[in-house]
């Protein structure tokens, strides 16, 4: 049996008996992709076009960060698709779109599984299903978020005052 990967975060299985003489730094370069997966990277968009995030076997890349500030390069003149693969993986990110232009990120997986665009500005949890090429969908990690105690939100202004009131009623 060859080395495989896991699903979620590529993350390198090493075959019982091989890797001899690299075992220690083939599991410390896994263990850095651990950390990446839990860290923050910002994610320059080159150019004015759709983008592809792809979570390498056992290799560093954006994809496999859990926070990922988009930025970009140039304006974007209109709504750009970034594609969050593979499609069969499984796994939450937190986006913040700081792109120029004031456009949106629609993010997504499969070819038609469901989308969740990103309002230039905003920061949403999302995270994809996995279900794979044709139906891999992207969804909105707080959509049913339920709060019970106190509810805090920080540094309300005068224009937000009002939306936390109302939410607060709407919370009780």
């Amino acid at each position: 049996m060859a080395d495989t990967f896991t699903t979620s975060l590529s993350i390198r299985q090493i075959e019982t008996g091989t890797r001899s003489g690299t075992w220690g730094t083939e599991t410390n370069t896994q263990y850095q992709l651990l950390d990446n997966a839990f860290s923050y990277v910002n994610h320059e968009l080159s150019s004015d076009a759709d983008a592809t995030l792809t979570i390498s076997d056992g290799a560093a890349s954006d994809a496999r960060y859990m926070f990922i500030k988009f930025t970009s390069a140039v304006s974007l003149t209109a709504t750009r698709t970034i594609t969050l693969a593979p499609d069969d993986s499984s796994k939450l990110w937190i986006v913040d779109n700081a792109t120029t232009g004031g456009q949106s990120l629609t993010f997504k997986q499969g070819s038609s599984g469901a989308t969740i665009t990103v309002a230039n500005g905003s920061t949403m949890a999302i995270y994809a299903d996995g279900a794979g090429a044709t139906n891999g969908a992207i969804i909105d990690a707080l959509n049913n978020l339920n709060v019970t105690g106190v509810l805090t939100i920080g540094d309300a202004s005068a224009a937000t005052t009002g939306k936390a009131i109302a939410m607060a009623l709407v919370f009780g």
